[in-house]
């Protein structure tokens, strides 16, 4: 697209290796370190904000042994996190953007859906990862005066 690419990660390791990747293509990436809510510049705009926030609620991630608990600890109802992506992202999403985000069921897209509203954006579309959402969904959220036809959902 010719667009350039913003990754964000507060983990070094993941950073790291998004570079190393990177480093491999010749598209226009950059990477930054830290949390996503403070290393963008208050003017920055993205057509897109693509967001994997840790979704595990704090009390269900000792189900999880594999994965690191940074990786997935979404706080109490495993939202915190989530909430502050479409936060940051109603503030750097260019006028006709979109944000792709991941979370663990429809159940908790249904809770942030408040959120979205409080920060100008409405749930366009969900869809189900693996059997039954076994494997999380995907929200697609966009602006609330977004008039265009809406993308398929299921």
């Amino acid at each position: 697209t010719g667009r350039r690419l913003v990754m964000v990660d507060a983990e070094p390791r993941a950073c790291a290796l998004a570079r190393l990747n990177a480093a491999q293509v010749e598209e226009d990436v950059e990477v930054r370190e830290g949390r996503f809510d403070a290393v963008l510049d208050p003017a920055e705009r993205f057509a897109l904000v693509v967001a994997d926030p840790p979704w595990v609620p704090s009390q269900r991630v000792a189900e999880f042994p594999e994965d690191p608990v940074w990786a997935i600890d979404g706080g109490i109802d495993g939202l915190e996190v989530a909430r502050r992506c479409v936060r940051t992202a109603s503030r750097h999403l260019a006028a006709d953007g979109r944000v792709l985000l991941q979370l663990g069921s429809v159940e908790q897209v249904e809770v942030l859906d408040h959120t979205c509203e409080t920060s100008g954006l409405e749930v366009l579309a969900v869809r189900e990862a693996g059997e039954g959402g076994s494997r999380g969904v995907l929200a697609l959220l966009g602006p609330e005066a977004w008039t265009g036809p809406r993308p398929h959902e299921g």
